[in-house]
C-alpha cells in the first residue's frame, strides 16, 4: 500500500464526522505517516495515550 492510498479512507473517515491526524505533516505523502483515525469522541485520547 503506498501512502497516498490512505487518503480516500481519511476522506471517508472525515465525510462521515470522525477525525484523523496530521497524516500528511512532515512530508507524509511521500515518506508515509502514522494514521490515526476514529470517531471525534475517541481520537484525541487515544492519541494522548499513545503519545505517552
Amino acid at each position: 500500500m503506498n501512502s497516498w492510498d490512505a487518503l480516500a479512507g481519511m476522506l471517508l473517515i472525515e465525510e462521515a464526522g470522525g477525525t484523523c491526524n496530521a497524516f500528511l505533516a512532515n512530508a507524509g505523502l511521500r515518506r508515509g505517516n502514522l494514521v490515526l483515525a476514529g470517531c471525534a469522541s475517541v481520537q484525541p485520547r487515544l492519541a494522548a495515550l499513545l503519545a505517552k
